[in-house]
């Protein structure tokens, strides 16, 4: 489906992750052709393959839906119904990805088409993510998780086309996060309105005095 208001770079894998414990790739397209961390990657057939999450002159890594760091907001797209699409570490060597949180009364079956909700505005809705190749009930026998298998080629996608813009309304901050407690590594992305607003709160009460300005637990962000 053509989706206009998009707009796009295309980019060559160049490398490829050789560890079991991560999922990425690096394109030889950075900042200077218009990439910025938090961009989305597809392929061809406008399938996810992942998110820019580092971004230098003339290349840039892009993070995996199968990578255990990466996050976001996933949609049944039969059901309209909202999970979140995260990596697992033993799902990834399967080349396979987690969609958690799933609702109560979800009614998920196998095949479902798995697309991102766009909830927040930090990554554009509708994108083709995979589909659902089983559901899995926990241990408590409370809570259950689907296992998506990804609709792009991520193992062997040679060319791919970073979207660096996609029409989003409302204003975006780009910002750069360092030192963050507890060894995360360190997020440099877009934060829509509302994410951005949340994130100031949450870091003013970790004792951070504003924009610019350093935390007691010596988190940093720069707009």
């Amino acid at each position: 489906e053509a989706r206009p208001e998009l707009q796009y770079r295309d980019a060559a894998v160049v490398r490829r992750a050789s560890s079991n414990w991560t999922s990425d790739l690096t394109i030889n397209r950075g900042t200077s052709g218009g990439v910025e961390a938090g961009d989305c990657v597809i392929d061809q057939y406008g399938h996810l393959i992942g998110v820019v999450t580092q971004a230098d002159l003339n290349s840039s890594l892009v993070t995996t839906i199968l990578d255990p760091t990466l996050e976001l907001g996933g949609r049944i797209a039969r059901t309209d119904e909202d999970a979140i699409l995260k990596g697992d570490f033993s799902l990834m060597l399967e080349g396979l990805a987690r969609l958690s949180y799933l609702p109560e009364e979800a009614r998920l079956v196998t095949g479902d088409q798995v697309i991102t909700s766009g909830l927040g505005g930090v990554y554009p809705p509708g994108l083709a993510v995979g589909t659902v190749r089983s559901l899995i009930t926990e241990e408590d026998g409370l809570t259950r998780y689907a296992q998506v298998e990804p609709a792009a080629d991520i193992a062997g996608t040679q060319y791919v086309y970073v979207i660096v813009d996609y029409g989003e309304q409302g204003p975006i901050f780009t910002a750069e996060i360092t030192g963050w407690p507890g060894d995360v590594p360190v997020r440099r992305g877009k934060f829509s309105q509302e994410p951005w607003r949340s994130f100031q709160e949450n870091l003013t009460r970790h004792g951070g005095k504003g924009s610019g300005q350093t935390a007691n637990w010596g988190c940093e962000y720069r707009v």
